[in-house]
């Protein structure tokens, strides 16, 4: 007989010593994977095995329990659960908010979440994650809680919109940007807690929560998201994200061994006749690019000299992003565009003040300049004074800009992570007819196999109209 144990954060194998070998060959089916690794000395990659099932303590991430579970029933070994994790008593209703009425879905997430005590959201940006994930505390009525973020911005933010939510005798702490404030609900900046120097009382607020959250859950995985959460005591644990689960790697298991798999998921769709997001149109530019002779045996295995030559330093497919700008700015619409490298994002800027004669009208932001002349570019480009603006990736998530009408991804890549946030930043006003503009880039395999995966992830989405177009045919 095989026994799971399953606590809050962790969970362990009991099992007979001569079954060992035997009982992880099953397990690693589920809970193991591949890995890629690149040598600097050497253009050919080496792949090593990773394991998420210790192989002295027998122990795994505790939302793997029902994966391993039932891998092994498929195996034909006895199985049986010791669950230990206890689940403090709760509200069971659904709490509604102050200042603003629940939609149906939203509704729907809240009670997924009451009902299963743990799990992630699945909803696009603009469809009010956070206040499903703010209204999911309320209902619980369990304190303390521990809601973990990454940017000052999204920290300010969320502390903001939970006092606005929720009655004001409830404390609501903050920690990070130089604030220590705990409450029974502590909103936090992950690089704060996972400081050395805050280990000891970081340590302590995690393994006294009952309630965990964790905002653009798909960071999870990383070092110290993964950390952080699996040193958390919470019984109930939770998560928001458009991408949850956008990595083919095990980066997945990661996740869901932390915070549990997606259990409410909502895509535009689902959403006939609920106006909440804008409806995008995808036009995949087409623009002058030549393969150049014996370039493909040069760039293999050197990725970043690909990007710059292919993208960031290609002449025409910048000049096709500044014809696109144009039409837009020409259209009288307010354009974001995003680009993944600081230096591109100069480049894009310098172009377009020589074209506009002058830089009045559009402005680059990124995240080395001052937080203070950030919000005030962004205020300008909302109030009409900016007709355009460049940012690297510091827009990528969670800011809120619902005035954009037009977006141009320049960034190129693979990421559906990446993908999915941005076009998530125009997204944000119902009824909204909203251009998103992307490139086909044809100059190497690489990247035109990269221009047809973000194809596929604006599919996957929903989202009906994508095409591939010339600037003149845009309409």
């Amino acid at each position: 007989m095989i026994t799971l144990v399953v606590c809050e954060d962790w969970g362990y194998i009991s099992l007979e010593e001569e079954d060992v070998d035997e009982v992880l060959g099953a397990v690693d089916l589920v809970t193991s994977w591949t890995e890629r690794v690149f040598n600097l000395y050497s253009s050919r990659p080496t792949f090593r095995k990773r394991y998420l099932v210790s192989r002295k303590k027998l122990r795994f991430p505790s939302g793997l329990s029902e994966m391993i579970y039932k891998v092994l029933l498929e195996r034909g070994f006895r199985v049986a659960v010791d669950d230990h994790r206890v689940y403090p008593e709760h509200g069971r209703e659904v709490a509604s908010l102050q200042g603003i009425e629940l939609r149906d879905y939203q509704k729907e997430a809240v009670a997924a979440g009451i009902e299963k005590g743990r799990g992630v959201f699945s909803l696009l940006p603009g469809m009010g994650k956070t206040e499903i994930m703010i209204s999911l505390v309320a209902s619980l009525k369990v304190r303390p809680v521990v809601w973990l973020t990454h940017t000052r911005e999204l920290l300010s933010q969320t502390h903001s919109r939970f006092v606005q939510r929720l009655p004001g005798e409830i404390g609501i702490g903050k920690i990070g940007g130089g604030v220590w404030r705990e409450k029974p609900i502590t909103v936090c900046m992950v690089q704060t807690l996972a400081r050395k120097e805050n280990k000891e009382r970081a340590n302590r607020l995690l393994r006294g929560a009952q309630v965990l959250m964790l905002d653009e859950v798909h960071h999870t995985p990383a070092r110290s998201w993964y950390k952080l959460a699996m040193e958390c005591k919470a019984p109930f644990r939770f998560g928001c994200s458009a991408t949850p689960l956008g990595r083919d790697d095990g980066s997945n298991l990661k996740l869901i061994g932390a915070v549990g798999d997606v259990i409410y998921e909502l895509l535009p769709s689902q959403m006939r006749g609920v106006s909440v997001l804008a409806t995008p149109s995808v036009y995949f530019i087409e623009y002058e690019s030549t393969v150049r002779a014996g370039q493909s045996s040069v760039l293999r295995g050197d990725w970043q000299w690909l990007y710059r030559w292919g993208v960031t330093d290609h002449a025409g497919r910048n000049e096709a992003i500044l014809a696109v700008c144009a039409k837009c700015i020409k259209e009288g619409r307010k354009t974001l565009v995003l680009v993944n490298h600081v230096n591109h994002g100069r480049v894009l800027d310098s172009m377009l003040t020589d074209w506009m004669k002058g830089s009045e009208h559009h402005q680059f932001i990124q995240g080395s300049d001052k937080p203070g002349d950030r919000r005030e570019a962004i205020e300008r480009f909302r109030s009409g004074e900016l007709v355009l603006l460049i940012s690297s990736p510091i827009l990528d998530e969670g800011k809120d800009i619902p005035e954009v009408d037009a977006l141009v991804l320049a960034g190129g890549g693979r990421s559906t992570i990446k993908n999915v946030q941005r076009i998530g930043r125009g997204l944000r006003t119902a009824g909204k007819d909203l251009w998103v503009f992307d490139f086909w880039d044809t100059c190497h395999r690489t990247l035109l196999a990269h221009s047809k995966k973000r194809k596929r992830d604006y599919k996957s989405l929903g989202i009906e109209n994508v095409s591939l177009s010339k600037v003149s045919s845009v309409s």
